[in-house]
């Protein structure tokens, strides 16, 4: 069963997807990655993401990030600015970002 249309913004984020991050890399240069969404909630978002990458190493470095937030139909989308920080570290070399 497909889901149904959201009907508002903070409907439209409950139900996303997945969303891109886009941060500033350790060169300077601007870095965007799409990555599986595991929740919006109180105006937060939280995905999983392994810490050596691009985007972590540069959340580390500086929390100021851009979000795209969509869902599998790309008709959909919402973009934000946001400051992510890293929640939890978990085994296996990754973390809970939000």
């Amino acid at each position: 069963m497909a889901a149904l249309e959201p009907t508002s913004p903070k409907e439209f984020l409950q139900q996303a997807t997945h969303i891109i991050v886009a941060v500033v890399d350790d060169e300077g240069k601007p870095w965007a990655v799409p990555l599986g969404l595991k929740s919006y909630k109180h105006r937060t978002f939280q995905w999983f993401s392994a810490v050596d990458t691009v985007h972590s190493r540069a959340i580390a470095r500086n929390p100021e990030v851009a979000v795209t937030a969509y869902m599998a139909d790309p008709a959909y989308g919402v973009c934000a600015r946001a400051h992510a920080k890293k929640q939890l570290t978990l085994p296996g070399g990754f973390a809970l970002y939000s």
